[in-house]
């Protein structure tokens, strides 16, 4: 406790010491024509804080928790899909205006690569107003890894600049362009004006033209490879040219990070060994209390640092091996009163023994081929696996379960059967000759119904993922369409595992009111063997998908068919693959002994009325005992 005291004594005299200056943010106005803060986190819509009501309508793209200074929300954009951000009430406000700044901040994922963020687009389909883009290389004076910019006005034409090279980094970066009628165009990185030697195009007259809207991201004319992948927060457009100073200072007036952040360990890491909990402080905190425990359910009995004046904390007590644990972070301001809560963060301590195993333990629903994976003990140099049908053979370490010796904490399964059980341990040998006898492990294949790895583009063949899933463009029954119109026709970035998953576009929007495709088995399937008890896949939405209830389907060879509809009304929305575990014992009237098609479907088949349209993608379609 005297400690404790001295701590907190400590934290109060830096507390002068450590306030952070106030900004002037008064230079600065307010946009005055569109000002996207990216602070929603949820929902497709940005909200124009410029007064003018440009509301962003969103395409795409995805929210972030934790923006340009750690707080709030921005936009994610994967660089794959089309993704936007419009004002579709107004899309020609930019036209007419004498002059114009764009300020905003982004994050790439990538570099050497060409990625636009910003793309006036005209009817006619060419840029205008603020190209703004980064260029892998070969531009005419700019370098390589540059930003490209241009602005077209009438009477005028267009004007570009490029920046020096190596302005593509993955770090969060500011960018802003000036430009006024009459005068060049100017380009601004991280508040500091960028111009390499020559300038490409005219000093231009007149005022901007031919915008039909404001787009973030890939889309409308950006069709190509060249989406933007990475984050962008806080757009701003003004109808002036901000001063060298004014756009200095935006650099510094970010969003106040009020929370603790950047946490190491990171969230989720698997095996710490040093007790040593550090992040990053909050923009005004002044000292911290810090929360440890086994339990996300974090109280003030878990409070293991009161008042702590440095942004780390040392867990003297040490860590329990292999046990989960869970930290907080209490920043407090200079007021020593407001205490901003923190994030709940965990980690999975070291163990002395083979641990966190993948499959994890008693899974029921692990793929007939895969991979072992453990984490290694402390000091381990070796791994002997034994692995089995037979809880007693692996307990015991027989010969016939004995893998052998293992420099790697990995192990490839091949050969397995279908709703088989098998038992794994792993011994871990350190130096010198000592042995730490794992723990026995368990997992139960499942019976694969489709894992959508067969199909390739052979067209000519008809081994392509619509020749097997039958959609409403092959038999007009309904609003699928299945599969990517070029290939390769399969989805290959958005997979549960494996190499490939089903793409599924819906339209519910026109006659007949629902979409399905369904796969037809030949000879029938029997699901009444070997104690099954669930069918189970993955599937993932998009948050701008229409509104529809996500549906399966089976038919037996009578004709019969029973419907079970997802229980989530939002789940074509669904940000991420879910598995979606549906009981055989839902699916009541058809024969399970003789099935003859399973549909997957958005809408109601059996009362079919408007709705929306989107796309899902579904994935590793299977059979699982209890």
């Amino acid at each position: 406790m005297p400690d404790q005291k001295w701590i907190s004594l400590v934290c109060g005299s830096y507390v002068a010491a450590l306030l952070l200056p106030a900004l002037a943010h008064g230079a600065v106005p307010d946009p005055d024509v569109l000002w996207w803060k990216f602070d929603e986190g949820t929902g497709t819509v940005a909200a124009d804080s410029s007064g003018k009501g440009h509301d962003g309508v969103i395409t795409g793209a995805q929210w972030k928790s934790g923006g340009v200074g750690g707080t709030g929300s921005c936009l994610n954009f994967d660089g794959k899909g089309t993704m936007t951000v419009e004002d579709k009430n107004a899309p020609s406000y930019l036209n007419g205006l004498e002059a114009i700044t764009v300020s905003l901040w982004v994050k790439s994922r990538v570099t050497g690569t060409d990625k636009g963020f910003i793309i006036g687009e005209p009817p006619a389909g060419n840029d205008s107003f603020a190209t703004m883009r980064y260029d892998a290389g070969g531009a005419s004076f700019g370098g390589s890894n540059i930003l490209k910019m241009a602005v077209t006005s009438s009477p005028g034409g267009e004007q570009q600049l490029e920046s020096s090279s190596g302005l593509q980094t993955t770090e969060w970066h500011h960018v802003a362009m000036t430009w006024k009628g009459g005068d060049l165009i100017r380009f601004y990185s991280n508040g500091k004006e960028d111009t390499p030697s020559g300038r490409n195009g005219p000093n231009n007259a007149g005022t901007v033209s031919g915008v039909k809207t404001l787009i973030v991201g890939k889309g409308g004319k950006d069709t190509g490879a060249t989406g933007w992948d990475g984050w962008i927060d806080d757009v701003r457009i003004y109808s002036t040219v901000l001063t060298a100073a004014q756009i200095a200072e935006l650099t510094t007036n970010k969003p106040i990070a009020y929370k603790a952040s950047e946490p190491n360990p990171a969230d989720g890491t698997v095996g710490v060994g040093t007790p040593l909990l550090q992040w990053k402080k909050g923009d005004t905190a002044v000292c911290h209390n810090v929360y440890l425990g086994t339990t996300p359910d974090l109280t003030e009995a878990n409070l293991a640092g009161k008042n702590q004046p440095f942004a780390m904390f040392y867990a003297v007590a040490g860590l329990q091996p292999g046990a989960t644990y869970y930290w907080r972070v209490d920043e407090i301001e200079a007021d020593m009163t407001t205490v901003r809560t923190g994030e709940v963060w965990s980690f999975i301590a070291q163990d002395v023994k083979a641990y966190y195993p993948t499959p994890v333990d008693q899974s029921p629903d692990v793929a007939p081929a895969g991979m072992l994976n453990w984490y290694a003990g402390q000091a381990a140099i070796k791994h002997h696996l034994y692995f089995g049908t037979s809880l007693d053979d692996v307990t015991k370490g027989t010969a016939v379960t004995d893998k052998g010796e293992l420099t790697d904490a990995t192990y490839a399964l091949t050969g397995l059967d279908s709703l088989a059980t098998y038992y794994w341990r792993v011994d871990e040998l350190a130096p010198g000759g000592a042995t730490k006898t794992g723990s026995v492990w368990s997992f139960t294949t499942y019976r694969p119904v489709d894992d959508f790895e067969s199909y390739n583009d052979d067209l000519a063949a008809k081994t392509t993922i619509f020749d097997t899933w039958i959609d409403g463009l092959t038999n007009g029954l309904s609003g699928s369409i299945v599969g990517n119109s070029t290939a390769p026709f399969a989805e290959q970035t958005i997979v549960h595992q494996g190499k490939q998953s089903m793409p599924m576009d819906y339209n519910n929007i026109k006659a007949p009111f629902y979409s399905e495709a369904y796969e037809e088995f030949a000879p029938v399937q029997n699901w009444t063997v070997s104690e099954l008890s669930d069918l189970r896949l993955d599937f993932r939405g998009a948050g701008t998908n229409g509104a529809g209830a996500l549906y399966v389907a089976v038919e037996d060879s009578a004709g019969k068919v029973a419907v079970v509809t997802n229980a989530d009304p939002a789940a074509v929305k669904a940000i991420g693959l879910f598995e979606w575990k549906v009981p055989l014992s839902s699916l009541t009237g058809v024969n399970l002994a003789k099935v003859k098609r399973l549909y997957i479907g958005v809408g109601d088949r059996q009362a079919p009325a408007q709705g929306g349209a989107g796309r899902m993608y579904i994935d590793d379609i299977r059979l699982t005992k209890p």
